[in-house]
């Protein structure tokens, strides 16, 4: 009989245990219910408010990539992955208003095209002076399309080399990574700070032989004591030991390109006359 009971109060803790457990995964499941309906159920204003909320959270791996339609942010162009109009009405009944939505397809994720990105930064950007740029989007050169894919508007992830470099990496991408990776031949970043202290430093070296010859002519000048000195019309230099004669001033006089006024000028002719007499 004791037995009996003690196999009964056993079993009773057993059961009671058992069903503990099934009620904590019942709640445990139905609070995960709950949350996933919560997400699935967040709206946005439009189309913009979701694109931010992409940025800044990250892309769903069903995006491509994302544009502008006419150059505005409120028309947005989508490109998905693979989709079969389920993920298009999925987007479009997360938003409120869905005027300047507009959807095309894409051959790959954004995401994926980011992790290639990531992966040629550490391996190869960072190692080597000659890679010059590297971005995900567009990258389209003159009046073609600006970007890649069927419509010419897919994405890709961009890489810019040197042209010295360029044919060696063209081959590599390409077997690494196939037609997601596009490269361009490009130059290196040239800083404008730098154009500007070579623009100075060649000033400077153009004004040191400036100032040599002004120094050397200064100098020359009290070497040789030059003045000013008085001529006459016939070239003599006028000093102490060679005065200007009186013929010499008449015929100055009369060959002097600046012309007095007449009253002074009679007055000078008379004044030579009477000498004569």
């Amino acid at each position: 009989m004791k037995k009996l009971i003690a196999f009964i109060i056993a079993l009773t803790c057993i059961l009671s245990f058992s069903i503990t457990v099934l009620a904590t995964d019942s709640n445990s499941n139905s609070e995960f219910i709950v949350e996933e309906s919560s997400l699935n159920d967040i709206t946005f204003e439009n189309i913009a408010a979701l694109y931010e909320y992409w940025e800044i959270n990250g892309y769903p791996d069903y995006v491509g990539f994302v544009y502008s339609t006419d150059g505005s942010t409120k028309n947005l162009t989508v490109l998905l992955v693979g989709d079969d109009g389920t993920v298009e009405n999925q987007i479009r009944s997360m938003l409120i208003n869905d005027s300047g939505l507009s959807f095309g397809n894409a051959k790959y994720s954004y995401n994926e095209l980011m992790a290639i990105s990531s992966e040629i930064s550490s391996e190869y950007l960072e190692n080597n002076k000659l890679f010059y740029g590297l971005s995900v989007g567009w990258g389209g050169v003159g009046d073609g399309a600006p970007g890649f894919g069927d419509s010419g508007r897919e994405a890709r992830v961009v890489v810019e080399v040197d042209s010295s470099i360029f044919a060696e990496y063209t081959k590599l991408f390409k077997e690494l990574y196939g037609d997601k990776v596009v490269v361009f031949q490009s130059g290196a970043f040239v800083d404008e700070s730098d154009i500007a202290e070579a623009k100075n430093t060649s000033l400077l070296w153009l004004l040191i032989p400036v100032v040599l010859l002004v120094g050397v002519g200064i100098i020359f000048a009290i070497r040789t004591k030059l003045v000013p000195a008085l001529q006459t019309a016939t070239g003599s230099v006028v000093a102490k030991t060679a005065p200007v004669s009186r013929k010499q001033t008449v015929e100055a006089v009369k060959n002097s390109e600046v012309t007095p006024r007449a009253e002074v000028f009679d007055s000078i002719l008379s004044k030579i006359e009477k000498e004569d007499i």
